[in-house]
């Protein structure tokens, strides 16, 4: 992978020099080179239609590939764009050919989204999902176990699982949370309650 001059992008991100911005997973600071780019293919659109706008840029569209390929070292084959993560990872998960029986492994602190398709596919095609204990990090420790798992909307369910998770994370997830509240993503926030069924597994 290429060095990255973090001077350059610091200074093509003017955002940067007067916040500091942590929510970055699904839409970070704009660089000045994106922000001129949009408004250049907007003042495009509006003089040609949309249509002949893209077929216009279609020869920039196809470099994004060999860009990207050049910067993670790899062939542009094995570069996918879609419109987000969560329907990259989806993708990828949905292609799987999952069968009756199969296991999926998974930790606590696994992303919400994820656990909906793993909890949609098991419903469909007759999976089991493991769970294992994990740090904030989702580094995996203790043993594993069967557990069932399902989406929660109880208020007072919510907020005993708010303050467990308080108790055991401390600073870390009350930082996550301020973020949340800041950005108005914590009335978005899935609960997934997870009761385990057994003893840990031998």
């Amino acid at each position: 992978m290429k060095t990255l001059d973090i001077t350059r992008l610091r200074a093509d991100t003017p955002a940067c020099e007067k916040l500091i911005h942590f929510n970055n997973a699904g839409s970070s600071l704009m660089p000045a080179p994106v922000y001129q780019a949009v408004l250049d293919h907007l003042a495009l659109e509006q003089a040609i239609g949309g249509y002949d706008a893209e077929d216009d840029v279609c020869p920039v569209l196809e470099d994004f590939y060999d860009a990207f390929a050049a910067l993670l070292n790899c062939d542009r084959s094995e570069i996918a764009y879609v419109e987000n993560a969560t329907r990259a990872w989806d993708m990828a998960f949905y292609s799987l050919p999952l069968k009756d029986g199969d296991r999926i492994l998974t930790v606590e602190a696994e992303y919400v989204s994820n656990f909906l398709a793993y909890l949609h596919q098991a419903r469909r095609r007759g999976l089991e999902i493991d769970v294992a204990p994990c740090d904030a990090r989702g580094g995996v420790h203790g043993e594993w176990h069967d557990a069932t798992a399902q989406l929660i909307s109880d208020p007072g369910l919510i907020e005993r699982s708010r303050a467990a998770l308080r108790a055991k994370y401390g600073w870390q997830i009350r930082v996550l949370d301020f973020f949340s509240r800041l950005t108005g993503r914590s009335r978005r926030r899935g609960w997934i309650q997870i009761v385990l069924l057994a003893s840990p597994r031998a």
